[in-house]
């Protein structure tokens, strides 16, 4: 993993939304669990408190080798 020491308010990275229960329409706080599968690659899987519909959601972040 590389950090960068620039301005982080000009480093582009995709903008994280909080998803809403398919099920229910609930929007979500935080994520259950979430996994780095590498290269960039997250899977989170989140669960509803309202109605206990669980999913996943997958996000790929820049990466660098």
């Amino acid at each position: 993993m590389r950090l960068s020491s620039g301005d982080p308010a000009r480093v582009a990275y995709p903008v994280f939304r909080r998803p809403a229960c398919p099920s229910c329409g609930e929007l979500l706080f935080a994520a259950a669990a979430t996994e780095f599968l590498g290269q960039g690659k997250i899977s989170n899987v989140w669960s509803c408190d309202t109605c206990d519909h669980e999913f996943r959601t997958a996000l790929a972040v820049p990466y660098e080798n």
